[in-house]
């Protein structure tokens, strides 16, 4: 009885020994085909275990599970395997070690790139935009790479010919252009550029401003007027052969003109009247007819608002320009402010210089529609060409109720101040060696301009002085 039992315990241990024993195959991987890359060997779980470049040989213990992959360089392609139960057409293969395996992983070099070549490698287009094709040409007619044209400029389109292999054609278009300075752009096509250079328009050219035309809110039984200035921006003479008011609303409004043809950069100046018939928001298109080859009927969009309470009232800050004398060197430069003290919109129809020195002065602004309770600034500047006293005035034209037209006069230099019309609380000081600080008052007349200065080098002006 005790022999069989140790018997038994003896054969249950060399079965285990043997379960244990591991054997090591072999595993060959070669690499054949004229183009160039590795083989990498990574777990199921994705660690990588070892890479062979190109070939290599490895002791391989009975597994299954591991993978191996074919990584081409740039210029190659995996053409398969042969060898170890892998597919020829993936370019991976899962392995199952039961003996020494020898697995040949093929690489094929690419075809050389093609080079291809277009024509023409420039183009110049008119204005008025065209429809062109360019040729692909590939030397040797080569075939093997695949090429593609993409426009890199919104105005340049692509209608044919994206993509292509060997000779072909690409067919593009350039749109239309209205400016007046010509303008490149670029397509890439088969790793080539093609450059295209659009000509200005070399005819007339009209616009408008200011556009859209707001003429506020009247009274239904009152009217606005705006002007609305149209310029020629071309580079030949522009004739309007007409203008009307079209749409729903277009009994609401008139223009009224003197503008026929007008020469290479000028403008004219066209007025547009708003006189509603009931209340309520009305709206109307203007449309210029003249010989621009583009906008042969321009259209300018018309707005008003007739309301029974609108009653628009004018007020300026000030009731007169002085400037003491005529600063050649610097200018002079004033602000007026208007406001709207009224409850309709105030539509300036006009801001103008007038009178004897009128060219002296400009002004700016951007004071069109005032609305109620809103002001608005115009600056007027100096532009004089002598020192002899200056006259003109500041007319504003509106629909305002309280006062249609307001004049402000603008005078330069034209005040007279004498000796007697300044003084000085103290005309001499004496003064300590180790220096001091003091002030003058000047009293002035309202007609006089003064500026202080110091004809001593020791003494200096820190404040004040004119």
């Amino acid at each position: 009885m005790k022999k069989s039992i140790v018997a038994g315990l003896f054969f249950f241990v060399g079965v285990l020994f043997t379960a244990l024993h591991v054997s090591a195959y072999t595993l060959t991987l070669l690499k054949e085909g004229d183009g160039e890359g590795y083989v990498k060997m990574i777990t199921s779980g994705g660690i990588e275990l070892a890479r062979c470049t190109p070939s290599c040989t490895m002791p391989q213990p009975p597994t299954t599970g591991n993978i191996i992959y074919g990584v081409p360089d740039s210029d190659s392609t995996f053409g398969g395997w042969s060898g170890g139960g892998c597919s020829a057409s993936r370019a991976d293969c899962s392995l199952s070690v039961t003996g020494d395996l020898t697995i040949t992983a093929t690489f094929t070099a690419k075809p050389p790139h093609c080079v291809y070549s277009i024509s023409p490698a420039t183009l110049s287009v008119s204005a008025a935009g065209s429809s062109n094709s360019i040729a692909v040409t590939s030397p040797g007619g080569c075939t093997e790479w695949t090429w593609s044209a993409a426009s890199n400029t919104s105005w340049i389109t692509i209608d044919s010919g994206t993509t292509g292999s060997g000779n072909g054609t690409v067919t593009l278009t350039a749109a239309p252009y209205t400016g007046l300075t010509a303008r490149t752009g670029n397509v890439s096509i088969a790793g080539q550029t093609l450059t295209i250079t659009q000509a200005t328009n070399d005819n007339r050219r009209i616009s408008g401003s200011p556009e859209p035309l707001d003429l506020g809110t009247v009274k239904a039984t009152a009217s606005s007027q705006r002007s609305l200035t149209i310029t020629n921006e071309g580079n030949a003479p522009l004739t309007m052969s007409s203008m009307e008011i079209s749409g729903t609303g277009g009994t609401n409004f008139n223009v009224l003109t003197g503008c026929a043809t007008l020469p290479q950069g000028d403008s004219c100046t066209a007025t547009v009247v708003f006189a509603p018939s009931a209340s309520g928001e009305k709206s109307a298109i203007l449309i210029i007819h003249s010989d621009d080859p583009y906008y042969p009927e321009y259209t300018v969009a018309l707005s008003g608002t007739a309301s029974t309470d609108a009653s628009p009232a004018i007020s300026v800050d000030t009731d007169s320009i002085n400037f003491f004398y005529t600063n050649i060197e610097f200018g002079d430069s004033a602000y007026i402010e208007i406001e709207n003290t009224g409850t309709g919109s105030l539509v300036l129809s006009s801001i103008a210089l007038q009178g004897r020195d009128a060219g002296e002065y400009t002004t700016s602004h951007d004071c069109s529609v005032i609305p109620a309770g809103s002001t608005c600034t115009v600056q007027v500047a100096s532009s004089y060409t002598s020192n002899a006293p200056k006259k003109a005035s500041l007319v504003i034209s509106s629909n305002a109720e309280n006062a249609p037209k307001v004049e402000v006069p603008i005078t330069a230099g034209a005040l007279t101040c004498g000796e007697l019309d300044i003084a000085l609380t103290v005309t001499s000081s004496t003064i300590p060696y180790e220096g001091t600080t003091g002030s003058v008052s000047v009293a002035a007349g309202s007609a006089c301009w003064w500026r202080a200065r110091s004809d001593s080098a020791w003494v200096s002006l820190t404040g004040g002085g004119e």
